[in-house]
């Protein structure tokens, strides 16, 4: 089984695999960290039920306290990513 390959600037460890790249070692030795969230809740709106889900994932290239990484990046990426 293939492993789906992961956003490397969301995966916190990334940087602890760089030998493991380097060298072609199997991707199913490596497990990626990411850190965010999974919400659901649901709701009535006129007389039908609706479930919302919120998917998010926190960038580690800009990490630090939430007042100092929200928004944008220079190059136009989002900081966290919710889907």
């Amino acid at each position: 089984m293939q492993k789906a390959p992961t956003e490397t600037r969301f995966q916190w460890n990334h940087e602890l695999y760089r030998d493991f790249i380097k060298f072609n070692i199997d991707p199913a030795w490596m497990v990626s960290l990411i850190q965010g969230h999974i919400g659901y809740f649901s709701s009535t709106v006129a007389s039908d039920r609706v479930d919302f889900f919120l998917i998010s994932r926190r960038s580690c290239l800009n990490s630090g306290t939430r007042y100092y990484a929200r928004g944008k990046e220079r190059q136009k990426r989002e900081n966290n990513s919710h889907f």
